[in-house]
């Protein structure tokens, strides 16, 4: 596969939950011969010209994507538009799912995702914030 038909898999991970799913959907990805990059928000933000397939991943707080996943997505807006779009997220309240993603997409970005999934949480207490732990 060509760097043009190419998939970006975009994450923020809070705990490293989500950064160990992102890296099983790449090594799947990748050992199927897929042109497939893992960017890491806390580390990089891709260039998004690069790719035609978008999977987005982050956990979900008070309704939204963990912050750098949502400041990620409200600034590309038009860009992820443009792409292919899948989006998973990582939580432990997996009833809530549909109702979560609503609420930390835009409705431009919602409707055009064609593959929306949870891949279910952990929770990690000894790494909450004394806030979280209440």
């Amino acid at each position: 596969m060509t760097a043009s038909k190419s998939i970006a898999i975009i994450c923020a991970s809070k705990y490293g939950f989500t950064l160990l799913c992102s890296l099983a959907i790449f090594k799947k990805l990748a050992d199927v011969g897929v042109y497939v990059s893992l960017n890491n928000l806390a580390e990089e933000t891709p260039d998004l010209n690069k790719y035609d397939t978008v999977i987005l991943g982050g956990p979900i707080h008070n309704g939204k994507f963990f912050r750098p996943l949502n400041k990620f997505i409200q600034n590309n807006v038009e860009q992820l538009l443009t792409k292919q779009l899948a989006v998973f997220i990582t939580c432990i309240d997996e009833e809530r799912v549909e109702d979560y993603y609503k609420s930390a997409l835009p409705e431009a970005v919602y409707l055009n995702t064609f593959y929306k999934t949870c891949l279910g949480g952990m929770l990690q207490f000894n790494k909450l914030h004394p806030i979280e732990k209440r």
